[in-house]
């Protein structure tokens, strides 16, 4: 089980949405792309100056080397 939390900046234009996937690179392997959809602690997720959690399960990537953030 993976817990991120992902601290969103604050941004003067809030009404930016896009869609944003993260994947974790580790030294044996790499997660695949998910969704940050739904956090765990907030009910708007990745809104402007926010702490978002999220969890998810993959496969053991041994020690965590990056974590690219994609947005579309």
């Amino acid at each position: 089980i993976y817990d991120v939390a992902i601290h969103t900046r604050l941004n003067e234009d809030q009404s930016d949405e896009s869609a944003v996937f993260l994947t974790l690179i580790g030294k044996e392997n790499e997660t695949r792309k998910f969704l940050l959809q739904m956090s765990t602690n907030n009910r708007h997720t990745l809104k402007s100056d926010q702490i978002d959690r999220f969890y998810f399960v993959d496969r053991d990537i041994g020690l965590v080397r990056r974590h690219p953030l994609l947005h579309f």
